[in-house]
This record gives C-alpha cells, sequence and structure tokens, in this order.
C-alpha cells in the first residue's frame, strides 16, 4: 500500500505543480497532441474537475474502466461514480481538498455496468483560471484487496486449527488420559506440552 501510495502521491504532486502556471495549464488543455500524450500515460485513471464537480479532462483509461462515453463523462460528476457510504466518504474528502489542499480515500468506484471496482485516490486543489479546481489520479487496488482477503482467511484458518487438532484427538479412542487433560483448554496442545516438558527440565536442574 505504500508503494501506490508514493506513486500516485508522486505523479499528483508533479501534476499540481504543472498546472499551478498558467501557460503550462493553457498548453496542456489547448494543445490536444501533447495533452494527450501526457494525461493518457498517467498511472491509473486521471481527472481534472472545477468547483462545480465539472469534468475539464480525463485519460482513456478512465472511458475504459466507467464504461462512460467521453460525451457521458462530460455530463457527469465525480460522485456519480460512487453509491451508499462510499458516495459520502468521496463527498467529505472533496471537500478536504478544497478546505486543506490535498487528500486521499479508498472507495468502490462505481462502473456503467455496475460492478464496483475497489480504488485509491489522491487529489489536490488547484487554480485554473482564476478558479478553484480539482485534478488527481486513482489506482486500482484490487489485487491488494485480494490479497489481504485472503490473509485474513489464512489467519483465521490457523487460529481454529489448534481447537481442530484437540477436538479430533479427544474422539479418539486411543488417547492417553494425561493427553486428554491437556487438550481440554483451548491453549494449542505443541505450546501445552512444551510448557510442562519445559518445567520439569527446570525441576531436573535444580535437584541436580
Amino acid at each position: 500500500m505504500s508503494e501506490e501510495r508514493n506513486l500516485i502521491n508522486m505523479v499528483s504532486e508533479m501534476l499540481r505543480i504543472f498546472f499551478v502556471r498558467r501557460e503550462a495549464a493553457e498548453l496542456l488543455l489547448k494543445e490536444k497532441d501533447l495533452s494527450d500524450s501526457v494525461i493518457n500515460s498517467m498511472p491509473g485513471i486521471f481527472y481534472f474537475c472545477d468547483h462545480t464537480g465539472r469534468f475539464i479532462r480525463w485519460n482513456k483509461r478512465f472511458e475504459t474502466v466507467s464504461g462512460y462515453t467521453s460525451d457521458e463523462i462530460n455530463r457527469m460528476q465525480p460522485l456519480d461514480f460512487f453509491e451508499g457510504a462510499d458516495k459520502e466518504h468521496i463527498k467529505e474528502r472533496i471537500r478536504e481538498v478544497i478546505e486543506k489542499g490535498t487528500s486521499d480515500a479508498e472507495a468502490l468506484f462505481l462502473t456503467k455496468s455496475g460492478r464496483k471496482i475497489p480504488y485509491y485516490f489522491t487529489a489536490s486543489a488547484v487554480r485554473f483560471e482564476d478558479e478553484l479546481c480539482l485534478i488527481g489520479i486513482g489506482m486500482d487496488i484490487s489485487a491488494r484487496k485480494q490479497a489481504e482477503k485472503e490473509m485474513q482467511q489464512l489467519n483465521s484458518e490457523l487460529r481454529r486449527l489448534p481447537i481442530k487438532i484437540s477436538r479430533h484427538i479427544q474422539k479418539s479412542s486411543k488417547t492417553s488420559p494425561l493427553l486428554r487433560r491437556h487438550l481440554r483448554y483451548p491453549l494449542p496442545l505443541p505450546i501445552s506440552i512444551m510448557s510442562n516438558s519445559s518445567r520439569r527440565y527446570s525441576c531436573q536442574c535444580h535437584s541436580s
């Protein structure tokens, strides 16, 4: 996550500095060949909108991921790509960008087909043509989210494993009474046995 955050923040800061200069901003927006080359090479989705939420520019990846055409996006606003709690979360983060100059957020990006994709967004406030605007990028974090989910499932299975083993052994008619006493407790079997072994070793050392 830290690498994703650092990459996105670095690109976002480069864009912010670029747009602060009026001449550079006008060049980026008016010179189509240059703007397409710069914006479409951005990692993830790129967005640039004014203080009313009207999109000024975006990259091709934005269209590809969202499933909306250029004409459709031109009539939409940032909050149209979120729903439920995520919409309120993004609304609050946009307000934070306006007030503090920058912000970031994780949310499910809603596509035209109804698919929800986990994204990490970062945005900065810039002035363009004497208006306060918002510029930023978003990165698909589906792979990281899936890895986190699998790790949580693995940890959950590992936590339940000692109990499963204990129950299985307790059901066995060949289990010794001593071992049964250890397995009455949720403490993992190896730890319980090692603990008793350590005490016996300590007693032997003192007696010698």
